[in-house]
């Protein structure tokens, strides 16, 4: 599988948060690896299906979040960087 988080993928990461997610990923894949909803039963499958509708709302929140916040920061950046070059000139 390719990494979750694709900047820089050859640097393994030190941070805490992103290791637990990369492991949480893995033991998900690994879980779902095994399921075949043939074989679960009615309940089963759609129990499954909106657990799985769940972590994806939630991971697409997360995506719209840290998109928001790298445009503020970009939009700051910016800006203080058009400041500095008025002031030089």
């Amino acid at each position: 599988m390719a990494p979750m988080f694709m900047e820089n993928p050859s640097d393994v990461s030190v941070n805490p948060t992103i290791v637990a997610v990369e492991q949480a990923r893995e033991a998900l894949l690994a879980a779902l690896g095994g399921v075949s909803f043939g074989l679960l039963g009615d309940d089963e499958s759609l129990s499954m299906l909106l657990a799985l509708e769940g972590v994806g709302r939630v991971v697409d929140g997360a995506r719209v979040l840290s998109t928001t916040d790298v445009l503020r920061r970009s939009e700051y950046f910016d800006e203080s960087v058009a400041k500095t070059a008025a002031a030089m000139t």
